[in-house]
């Protein structure tokens, strides 16, 4: 697991999730201030006492209401 050290950067760090069922179908959101055709995987902000696998499981709780989500896999590399 990296953990990025916010001072460091000028941007927030943050999270992304693709979320697959058992259909091979993904979950895609659209938020209220996004355009027509603008699409996102669910995801959101790094609090400053969780790591990146905490973050996006508190988002996922968030977002969608479900308690229990299951990371199967995790990136290599990250954007920074």
């Amino acid at each position: 697991m990296i953990k990025i050290k916010r001072e460091n950067y000028p941007y927030r760090q943050a999270v992304v999730s693709v979320i697959v069922d058992g259909n091979n179908m993904f979950l895609v959101v659209q938020k209220l201030s996004y355009r027509d055709n603008e699409w996102s995987f669910a995801g959101g902000g790094v609090e400053d006492n969780e790591s990146p696998s905490e973050a996006i499981l508190r988002e996922l709780r968030e977002e969608l209401g479900v308690k229990s989500f299951k990371i199967i896999a995790e990136a290599k590399t990250h954007y920074q």
